[in-house]
């Protein structure tokens, strides 16, 4: 992971370990709302370590979050800037569509992939400019659509529906966009 290809060699810039087993605490404690065990984290030079008690299935939720965020510290490293917000492209051009949460950032970015748009990122994406041009980065993050939209759109057997706010949102994968609409 954190691994970028560049000049034409492949550098490595964090390692992440996964110490399951042990009760060992590091300097940050995190803990998932539903999780039952406490996960510790430390970080030692181009390294973080992540010690966990036992790996269950409600464990993916927090392993999600660790890579997001350590790819977003990452990105920011080598100059990006991380922004709230969706992202497009088509012939080498690409729009961002920016707003407030609840604005109709994933709606925009829905009628745009029926109109042959390719999908970049729905929720966090990363710029950076360089040699006159604007590079976007998607940061994978699950897709929230309203589940009375999803339902006219695609085929949501097999979707995690879940209440957001007073809503029931369908989510989908980052990895499960492009199946889903084709792109």
């Amino acid at each position: 992971f954190g691994s970028y290809y560049e000049e034409g060699k492949l550098t490595s810039d964090i390692t992440i370990n996964y110490i399951v087993g042990t009760t060992r605490k590091a300097k940050y404690e995190y803990k998932e709302k539903e999780q039952t065990t406490s996960n510790y984290i430390e970080r030692k030079d181009d390294q973080i370590n992540i010690y966990m008690k036992q790996y269950e299935t409600n464990d993916i939720v927090f392993v999600k979050r660790m890579f997001t965020s350590i790819l977003i510290k990452v990105l920011q490293k080598k100059g990006y800037v991380i922004l709230h917000g969706a992202c497009v492209g088509k012939n080498g051009e690409g729009i961002i569509i920016s707003g407030s949460k609840r604005s109709g950032k994933t709606t925009t970015l829905l009628n745009l992939l029926y109109e042959g748009y390719d999908y970049i990122a729905n929720d966090r994406l990363a710029l950076k400019e360089e040699n006159g041009q604007i590079s976007v980065i998607g940061i994978p993050f699950s897709m929230g659509i309203i589940l009375e939209d999803a339902v006219k759109l695609f085929d949501i057997t097999g979707c995690k529906i879940a209440i957001d706010k007073d809503k029931k949102k369908v989510y989908l994968e980052s990895n499960e966009v492009g199946r889903k609409f084709n792109v």
